[in-house]
């Protein structure tokens, strides 16, 4: 079962989601890689490569404006491989 949760506090959005067991290993998207390697999560939507999770806010940030563009188009980017 799929679930989703928000939480907005302090100019900070947190976003919660549950996916089934079988989605683990076969799902890509927006909130990362759904694989246990949090390594792999900052993922550019074009296929480019990731940025380390250990980057500053400010590259984290720009690696999400590039998230942002892509979704004037889509309301969701999630796929399942």
């Amino acid at each position: 079962m799929f679930s989703a949760s928000f939480l907005y506090t302090q100019k900070m959005l947190t976003l919660t989601l549950g996916l089934p067991t079988d989605a683990l290993g076969n799902t890509i998207g927006l909130t990362g890689v759904y694989n246990d390697n949090m390594e792999n999560d900052f993922r550019y939507l074009n296929g480019t490569g990731t940025i380390p999770i250990s980057s500053s806010e400010r590259r984290i940030f720009e690696w999400a404006k590039t998230c942002m563009y892509d979704m004037k188009f889509t309301s969701c980017h999630i796929w399942l491989i």
